[in-house]
């Protein structure tokens, strides 16, 4: 009922408002309805058994069927008169409440005896001619016009209240029988932005263990990773593995939205049933839903990512750790989003994980750490995808902020796996050249490697600043993309 008045519509609709109500409840809920009606001139229809008497002098009018006949509809109040008419008398000491008497006197097919319930009607024969007689006396008093579609309109105009306005009244507008409220919402948006965002922390904060419990599955698998590369050397022997951490750190953001899916297609039913009955605005929405869950969001990608630093003993110094933090939570920002946009333009949850694997492939393959972009020889056009890959960018910025103007000793000499690999890989080197590679595991003070040569290798050079621009701009686009399949869904399921 909430979500239905919510939006103040002209004419309401409700099957049995207060099933399910204990009386005090019922009668709430009736009066709140009829202050609303009184008061906003809104017109209110509804089904309802077996009212208490308070919930019955509520009504106006009232229409009363049996059996699929029309039996009375008229005002509240003339109802018990016009069945005295016909014969059919109601003794209020006896027979209670007016719409508890009317409901068993057109009750048929079950025994009805005479001390109870006095005359009444017992056949379908009976239920026949007391509406015959309310037809004919409601077609003779009443000033009614009969339908009669124009030749040659639309069955499309026909089917719509428009349509059957212009046909029964030429000239005629909808407006003429819906109160112009100046705007299709009954409240501005600054007020349903406001009250869209206490519902989305509601939902969020709701249950609080299901919170935690999503910041605990980042900072768990951070852990599992942590351990793996727990406190790495800090010679030359962990150049290697601090370039795998920068791609394993974004690899991993931009797969964990994954676990929230079914959130985001969910989050699109429910958007689309409030939509359809225009209860908000779509930029309210978008908005408060954007401003309460981007918060959280941004908590779950600093727990992985500062955790995983922490342990794994990467650049010392707080400007490394929170430009870390800063790209990786823009990785994952831009992943959740690309997910949510194609839960909104995807027809189902499974077309939305298609799509989703889509991007997710283009963002692993071409960041450049599988393959260097100067070694692709054929298809070359292929590593323009880069250019839509937030890893990419993401990756050169990592690198240039673990390895830029950062020098390694390799005093105690190269690991022997390392010269082991070599000398495998090179079979045929000479013993000279053998020799003068072994002279590498010999430890030197003066040894050290100059990790500019990594990122050079790459071809990395970006600054800092330049690719967190293009990170916000990225995330910006998917943004506008999302509200605009939101909008473009929402008006397709009007239709």
């Amino acid at each position: 009922i909430a979500a239905g008045i919510l939006a103040a519509p002209a004419v309401l609709f409700l099957d049995e408002p207060t099933s399910g109500l204990d009386s005090f409840a019922a009668l709430s809920v009736m009066g709140y309805l009829q202050r609303m009606a009184r008061a906003a001139e809104h017109i209110i229809i509804s089904t309802i058994h077996q009212p208490r008497s308070a919930i019955w002098e509520m009504f106006d009018k009232v229409t009363l069927l049996a059996n699929g006949r029309l039996m009375y509809h008229g005002a509240r109040g003339e109802m018990t008169e016009w069945f005295r008419q016909l014969g059919y008398t109601h003794d209020a000491l006896k027979q209670g409440v007016a719409s508890d008497w009317a409901l068993d006197l057109v009750a048929v097919g079950f025994a009805k005896p005479a001390k109870y319930y006095g005359h009444t009607m017992r056949t379908r024969d009976d239920l026949a001619a007391a509406s015959k007689a309310f037809l004919e006396n409601y077609m003779r008093t009443q000033p009614v016009t009969k339908y009669n579609p124009q030749p040659g309109s639309s069955a499309g105009s026909q089917g719509t209240i428009a349509g059957r306005v212009r046909n029964i009244m030429p000239g005629a507008a909808i407006s003429d029988i819906q109160p112009d409220r100046g705007s299709k919402y009954p409240t501005g948006a600054l007020r349903q932005f406001l009250s869209l965002v206490h519902r989305e922390f509601v939902l969020i904060t709701r249950n609080p263990f299901d919170v935690a419990a999503r910041c605990l599955t980042f900072t768990w698998v951070a852990i599992l990773i942590g351990l793996l590369y727990y406190a790495m050397p800090t010679d030359g022997t962990s150049l290697r593995s601090r370039l795998n951490l920068c791609y394993v750190g974004l690899s991993f953001v931009v797969l964990m939205p994954y676990i929230s899916m079914g959130l985001y297609t969910s989050d699109k039913r429910f958007y689309l049933a409030d939509a359809s009955a225009k209860l908000y605005r779509p930029v309210a929405y978008y908005m408060a839903k954007v401003f309460v869950t981007t918060p959280f969001q941004i908590i779950c990608a600093l727990c992985f990512a500062w955790t995983l630093y922490g342990m794994a003993g990467l650049r010392h110094g707080g400007e490394y750790i929170a430009k870390w933090g800063c790209i990786v939570t823009l990785v994952y920002l831009i992943s959740v989003q690309v997910l949510h946009a194609c839960a909104i333009f995807a027809p189902n949850q499974d077309t939305a994980f298609m799509l989703s694997i889509v991007w997710t492939t283009v963002q692993m393959l071409v960041s450049t750490f599988f393959v260097n972009f100067s070694e692709v020889t054929y298809n070359n056009w292929l590593t323009q995808l880069r250019y839509i890959s937030a890893v990419y960018f993401g990756f050169e910025a990592l690198v240039l902020n673990e390895f830029t103007n950062v020098k390694l000793s390799c005093s105690q000499g190269l690991g022997e796996e390392y010269m082991s690999f070599v000398l495998t890989a090179f079979p045929n080197l000479s013993g000279a050249q053998r020799a003068g590679i072994r002279t590498l595991t010999r430890p030197d003070p003066g040894c050290i490697v100059d990790t500019i040569a990594v990122v050079d290798y790459f071809e990395f050079g970006r600054p800092f600043t330049t690719t967190v621009g293009i990170l916000l701009g990225y995330l910006g686009v998917m943004h506008v993309l999302t509200y605009i399949a939101m909008v473009l869904s929402a008006r397709k399921e009007a239709r």
